[in-house]
C-alpha cells in the first residue's frame, strides 16, 4: 500500500515541477529587454547585420564646468570602459570659437569602437554635456552588455544619461515597390509595433512606431514613439540599407 502511494506522490511532484517551469518560461517569454525586442525585430527584415550602436547623452552638473575637469572625466570614462592607451586613436580639445569640446576616439580590448564628446558651452551659458557612442561592426549581440557596462561607469560619476540603440544592415539589390510595404509590415509586426508617422520617397523610407514591448518611449507631436525604421536604396552600390532604432535613428542615413 505504501509503495503505490509513494509513487503517486512522486508523480504529482514531477508534474508540479514541470508545470511550474513551463509557467515560468511562458511568463518571462513576454518580459524581454529592449535590446532583445530590437534584435528580434531587426532579424525579421532579412537583412545582413552590418553593425550596431548604443548611444548615451547627458547634461552634466556644475562640477564639470571647466575644460580641465571635462578632460579628466573623459579620460577616466575611457579607461573605465576598457580602452587602453595603445588603442586610443584621438584625444584632444577643440574649439569653434564659441564652444570647447573634448573629442575622444578609441577601441576597447573587445574591439568595440568608442567615441566620447564632452562639450562646454560659452561661459555665459555655463552648460556642459557628454555623449558616448559604442559601436560594433558586423554584430548586434552585445547591445545589452554595452548598455549595462556604460551605465555602471556613468553611475560612478553621478551621470544619468538618455539612451539610444540602433542596428543597421543591408540587403542585396533594390526591393520591389510591391514588396516594400509587405516587408515594412513584417518588421513592425515582429515587434508588435504600430506605425505612428512615415516619410516615403523614391529610394528612401522612414517610419516611426510604438510598441508596448519596449517600456521607454518619447513623445513626438503628443504621440508615443519608441521605434524608428528606415530603408534607403543606394544605386551606386546596389544595396538596400536598413536601420532600426529605439527610440529614434540618430545617425545620418
Amino acid at each position: 500500500m505504501k509503495k503505490p502511494f509513494f509513487l503517486y506522490c512522486l508523480l504529482i511532484f514531477f508534474i508540479t515541477v514541470i508545470l511550474s517551469s513551463f509557467c515560468y518560461k511562458k511568463m518571462h517569454a513576454g518580459n524581454k529587454t529592449s535590446e532583445e525586442v530590437l534584435i528580434e525585430t531587426f532579424y525579421n527584415s532579412g537583412s545582413e547585420v552590418y553593425g550596431s550602436e548604443v548611444y548615451f547623452w547627458a547634461r552634466l552638473d556644475k562640477n564639470y564646468i571647466s575644460v580641465d575637469k571635462l578632460k579628466k572625466l573623459v579620460d577616466k570614462i575611457a579607461k573605465d570602459i576598457g580602452v587602453p592607451s595603445v588603442r586610443t586613436l584621438y584625444n584632444n580639445v577643440v574649439s569653434d570659437g564659441y564652444n570647447q569640446r573634448i573629442e575622444f576616439q578609441g577601441e576597447t580590448i573587445k574591439n568595440k569602437n568608442v567615441n566620447i564628446k564632452a562639450t562646454l558651452e560659452s561661459p555665459e551659458k555655463d552648460n556642459a554635456y557628454i555623449s558616448i557612442s559604442i559601436k560594433q561592426e558586423m554584430s548586434c549581440m552585445g547591445l545589452y552588455d554595452s548598455k549595462e557596462e556604460i551605465l555602471n561607469v556613468l553611475d560612478k560619476y553621478g551621470i544619468s544619461p538618455q539612451i539610444n540603440m540602433s542596428i543597421y544592415g543591408k540587403i542585396d539589390g533594390k526591393i520591389d515597390s510591391g514588396k516594400t510595404g509587405k516587408l515594412l509590415d513584417q518588421i513592425l509586426r515582429a515587434g508588435s509595433a504600430k506605425k505612428v508617422e512615415g516619410v516615403y520617397d523614391n529610394n528612401f523610407i522612414s517610419i516611426t512606431a510604438y510598441t508596448n514591448k519596449i517600456k521607454d518611449f518619447i513623445l513626438v507631436n503628443n504621440k508615443k514613439v519608441n521605434l524608428n525604421l528606415a530603408m534607403r536604396y543606394n544605386p551606386n552600390e546596389n544595396y538596400t540599407y536598413i536601420w532600426l532604432a529605439t527610440p529614434l535613428i540618430l545617425t545620418s542615413y
